[in-house]
């Protein structure tokens, strides 16, 4: 798992969550969906599920699309 420090502060300051914290994420009870709001030059999923006892939204891509060997978090709620 990677992400942006730049961005993790700015998530952090506005969501009150680190980035890091998608550590925690629940993936195999997790409903998926693309984020197809706007063209981000690559597949964006949006992530549904549990950190703890607490529902959270998580934006990701993985890298590369074909054969994910990286999931890079942008947003976590």
């Amino acid at each position: 798992m990677t992400f942006d420090s730049a961005k993790d502060a700015a998530n952090l300051a506005k969501h009150g969550f680190s980035l890091l914290d998608a550590l925690g994420f629940e993936w195999e009870t997790a409903v998926l969906w693309p984020d197809k709001r706007r063209d981000y030059c690559e597949p964006r999923m949006v992530a549904l599920g549990y950190i703890g006892l607490r529902v959270m939204s998580v934006v990701f891509v993985d890298r590369p699309p074909e054969h994910p060997t990286e999931r890079r978090i942008i947003s976590l709620r």
